[in-house]
């Protein structure tokens, strides 16, 4: 399984639970949750801010080769398997310097 680019992430990457529970109110006024998940899946957005040119290419390069596979990426010690959701979106700051926008879904190895 290949492993996202070692690229500087910027303060705005996040990992938004998906998982949800869907409440329903019975006719005395109690509730009753229900959760169709066993284990929890994110939606995963990934900034890059001001790198290189030449890691503007690897970004692309990776997800040119796992853009229908599975990838790892490590997030605050925890590892993910995650799917991209589309191409990454990259822009020109100024000059070699780039910035990019990831957006993936995934969820913990492990099943976490």
């Amino acid at each position: 399984m290949a492993t996202y680019p070692s690229i500087t992430l910027a303060r705005s990457t996040r990992f938004k639970p998906r998982m949800g529970v869907d409440w329903e109110t019975a006719v005395d006024g109690t509730f009753r949750g229900v959760s169709l998940h066993s284990v929890e899946s994110y939606d995963i957005t990934i900034d890059h801010l001001y790198m290189s040119n030449a890691d503007a290419t690897t970004l692309e390069t990776f997800w040119s080769s796992n853009k229908y596979i599975t990838w790892d990426i490590v997030w605050r010690g925890v590892t993910y398997n995650c799917y991209f959701t589309k191409k990454p979106f990259i822009w020109n700051v100024e000059g070699d310097l780039w910035s990019a926008n990831v957006t993936a879904i995934g969820k913990q190895s492990g099943g976490g």
